[in-house]
């Protein structure tokens, strides 16, 4: 049989299930805002998700109590039971598992363990090395949790150091650190006047609001702008009167918020998964310099440069944070050669569609029954590359 009449790769992704991802699962949200799982319809790859199967309303309530208390008493919960149980016939007749986070993650490889499901499971992780650490000492709950992980065939992360300290925990199961991607062709740059110095966007838990504050205090001839969720601007209180701060803006003007600053600033304390990740691409396929905590996370894998691409400063560095965003302000011309610098990076190595293709190798590899290589280093092909070529650090 050749490859063009030979059947469709069966993928089968569970999601969270959030309004805005159903939104893009239905068409009802641009192309940037989709998840890069759904890229991987097409190609010789057929996608089924879980969200496509209704709730057990009883059950869903009562699983979500019995998860609640149990995350009280453990730290850390068990995921979507409910939601991974009703799907489970679809996910069998499929030919590779693919869990977007810990909410899917854990219940399919807990019934993966059970025998419950069968094919593959690709473990994408966000942010379970931090949740590791609550439980390790725990010995019954870390015996727990190293048992559910048992039934997980390959782990993927979009943070390098989380996909480094995942393989402590996988043993000889491959980990793959797959950089995430960004739309190029939506966050270009735009022809606009700066309407102020410095924004910073977004409220992930591992963004360093206090430090973003101490930066316009230091500065007080700036002017700043936060935009976050209104729960989050309502938890820090008070800040200086030359930081506007602003709840949230619709997804259609994203663009217009990283065009209206000469800066953008992103301070993240120190983490494995998380560098203000999405953000920080869109502002540089915008063309913005920006500031941005060097963080585990993102300080490898990424391609970013210091003074080259970005400016890199270390966390909670309120003095070199400051001194950074005013170099930049100060000095037009490096600004925006930074700016064209991080755009030519991203539409070269960091676009969603690139990432979408690291993810159909490793589903690819999973359904033939094949292990991904491994090898040390970031992805830094121009062009895909066949699966046994590709670096799947």
């Amino acid at each position: 049989m050749n490859a063009a009449s030979a059947p469709a790769l069966r993928v089968f992704v569970a999601f969270r299930d959030t309004p805005e991802r159903r939104a893009a699962l239905l068409g009802r949200a641009p192309r940037w805002l989709a998840d890069p799982y759904l890229r991987l319809a097409g190609d010789g790859v057929a996608l089924v998700h879980n969200l496509a199967t209704p709730r057990q309303a009883r059950l869903s309530a009562l699983w979500a109590r019995l998860d609640a208390g149990w995350t009280r008493w453990a730290g850390i919960g068990l995921g979507d039971l409910e939601r991974a149980w009703s799907v489970r016939r679809s996910a069998n007749a499929t030919d590779v598992l693919v869990a977007a986070g810990d909410s899917a993650g854990i219940p399919l490889a807990a019934l993966r363990r059970l025998g419950r499901v069968r094919p593959p499971l690709l473990y994408v992780s966000i942010g379970w090395p931090e949740r590791w650490k609550i439980v390790k000492d725990r010995r019954g709950l870390s015996a727990f949790y190293r048992w559910v992980l048992g039934g997980v065939s390959a782990f993927a992360a979009f943070g390098w150091a989380e996909a480094a300290e995942l393989r402590a925990i996988a043993g000889s199961r491959p980990v793959h650190f797959l950089p995430y991607g960004v739309d190029p062709d939506f966050f270009s740059p735009m022809a606009t006047t700066p309407a102020v110095d410095v924004v910073s966007l977004g409220a992930d838990p591992q963004r360093d609001v206090p430090l973003l504050i101490r930066v316009a205090c230091r500065l007080p001839h700036r002017t700043f702008r936060w935009i976050a969720p209104s729960d989050r601007l309502r938890a820090v209180g008070a800040w200086p009167p030359n930081l506007e701060v602003e709840g949230g803006v619709p997804p259609e003007r994203v663009r217009e918020v990283y065009a209206s600053a000469r800066v953008v600033a992103l301070p993240v304390r120190e983490n494995t998964y998380s560098g203000a990740t999405t953000t920080l691409l869109q502002a540089m396929a915008m063309g913005r310099p920006v500031v941005l905590s060097r963080v585990a996370a993102i300080a490898e894998g990424y391609g970013l440069r210091d003074g080259e691409n970005v400016c890199l400063v270390p966390p909670g560095g309120t003095e070199e944070f400051s001194a950074a965003v005013e170099r930049l302000l100060s000095d037009s011309a490096l600004a925006a050669d930074m700016g064209r610098r991080a755009r030519l990076h991203v539409e070269r190595e960091l676009t969603m569609e690139r990432l979408a293709d690291r993810l159909r190798l490793i589903v690819r590899e999973l359904g033939e029954g094949r292990r991904p290589t491994r090898a040390d280093g970031p992805w830094t092909a121009t062009a895909p590359r066949r699966a046994s070529e590709e670096p799947a650090t």
